[in-house]
């Protein structure tokens, strides 16, 4: 009798340890939103979908805002790095609003 009470628990266990598991298209606009339109609850609920399969400690732990920022300066470096200095201190904000407004216009963009 113990022993089938025992082996009852650890399925109810295992039963409500299942989370429901989300479609390929979902979680692929879960990463879309997160990573290409920089939205903060995306990330929210990705975290939450991956917590039963990563664990806390290995999901994606980021400061959005600071990542678009970085993302921008690196393109424009990237951008004016074989440029003459002389060049690079005249274009260094346009080639910077150019790539910020390039990031915006992704972060509008539709899955679908």
């Amino acid at each position: 009798m113990r022993i089938l009470f025992l082996m009852t628990l650890f399925f109810a266990q295992n039963f409500f340890a299942q989370t429901k598991a989300l479609q390929p298209e979902q979680v692929f606009g879960l990463y879309f939103d997160t990573f290409v339109k920089q939205d903060e609850q995306a990330l929210n609920q990705l975290n939450n979908y991956l917590i039963p399969f990563l664990g806390a400690e290995n999901t994606y732990k980021m400061d959005l805002k600071k990542s678009d920022q970085q993302e921008v300066q690196n393109l424009t470096g990237l951008f004016l790095a074989d440029l003459p200095k002389e060049k690079v201190d005249a274009c260094q904000q346009e080639a910077n609003e150019y790539y910020q407004a390039l990031l915006n216009n992704l972060q509008n963009t539709r899955t679908h």
